[in-house]
């Protein structure tokens, strides 16, 4: 792939999740001279801001190729201060026009976090609360509502944080949430107007 607008990058990143959908992926780029290619210089297309599940690597769900995405990942499609910057570092390096936020459903974070609490992951779960909270009151499936909210929340922590910021206005980059369902392997965009 050559550099492109984020409306371009998008569109061909939604057409790798449709041979993803239909079992016909091509593999781009990730043969041994592209390997080579890569190895001495890099220029991904988009920062792709996601959930550490297993279940989830953007690289197969976009069936994109070695050097095409900047992937930050962490349980719960959470960020903190390491993961603005692990955003914030490709932006300024790459100058990256498309960042997307992909959060998913059956989010094992999102249930640990919904469970009554234990001793364990009160990071997290103090991380999640506020997504759980804010979805509390809405219809449907909680658990799914809560983790679109937290792909919505960390949108909101990407576009307010002083480091990141900047740079988004610099670039003129764009911010799409996304949420992923595991069975269909289908990539919804979510609607602009909440974030």
């Amino acid at each position: 792939m050559t550099r492109m607008a984020a409306e371009e990058t998008l569109a061909k990143l939604l057409e790798g999740n449709q041979r993803f959908i239909k079992g016909v992926m091509h593999h781009p780029r990730q043969d041994p001279r592209h390997r080579q290619k890569v190895s001495a210089a890099q220029a991904p297309l988009a920062v792709v801001v996601g959930c550490s599940d297993s279940r989830t690597s953007p690289e197969i769900i976009f069936d994109a190729g070695l050097g095409d995405l900047f992937v930050v990942r962490s349980a719960g499609c959470s960020i903190d201060r390491i993961g603005i910057e692990s955003v914030a570092l490709p932006l300024q390096l790459f100058r990256i026009p498309l960042i997307i936020v992909l959060g998913h459903e059956k989010c094992g974070a999102i249930q640990t976090a919904m469970s009554p609490p234990a001793d364990n992951f009160v990071f997290l779960r103090e991380s999640l609360r506020p997504a759980i909270e804010t979805s509390a009151h809405l219809p449907g499936d909680s658990e799914e509502n809560a983790c679109v909210m937290q792909v919505y929340r960390t949108i909101q922590s990407l576009t307010t944080s002083p480091i990141l910021s900047p740079l988004l206005t610099e670039i003129k980059s764009s911010i799409v949430g996304a949420f992923y369902q595991m069975q269909s392997g289908i990539v919804d965009i979510l609607p602009a107007s909440k974030y």
